[in-house]
């Protein structure tokens, strides 16, 4: 069992609604179309039980042992939360237009460091969603523990 705090390397590949959104994995970004040149693809080192991953994920990881695969379904709460109405704003059209935006019906926009998704455009005022886009989502991450990172003893070899 992993111990909480403990540094251990994980790869994992993310589904929503069947489709891939998030992986370690090169190759298979590739191959499903979601490859980003920008990221470091590979297994990622984070603290175990430590909220560096989705609560769901984090609990999972406590309960695996090195080598272990497996797959985990999680519900909205335990992955990116559940739909928070109160996230949805109308925003007046002439805030879009000091801030030289021309809102589109779909388009993402980022209004004080926070993505939202313009949901409508209506008489002078435009109705902005800030939910997180798989929140109120089940996903499903197949993740493996590649490795612990002993912090302690570096070995060379």
């Amino acid at each position: 069992m992993v111990e909480k705090g403990k540094m251990v390397k994980i790869s994992y590949d993310g589904y929503v609604d069947g489709k891939l959104f998030d992986t370690t994995n090169e190759e298979l970004a590739k191959k499903e179309g979601i490859y980003n040149p920008a990221m470091i693809y590979g297994p990622v080192a984070i603290f175990a039980g430590e909220g560096q991953v989705l609560p769901g994920l984090d609990e999972a990881i406590l309960e695996m042992d090195v080598g272990e695969e497996r797959e985990v379904v999680l519900p909205p709460e335990k992955a990116f939360g559940k739909r928070d109405p109160s996230k949805i704003k109308l925003i007046p059209l002439s805030e879009f237009t000091k801030r030289g935006i021309k809102p589109i019906k779909g388009l993402t926009i980022t209004i004080d460091g926070i993505p939202g998704k313009i949901v409508s455009i209506n008489s002078g005022r435009v109705l902005v969603d800030f939910n997180h886009e798989l929140a109120g989502k089940e996903v499903k991450y197949r993740i493996k523990i590649e490795e612990v990172v002993d912090l302690h003893h570096h070995h060379h070899h």
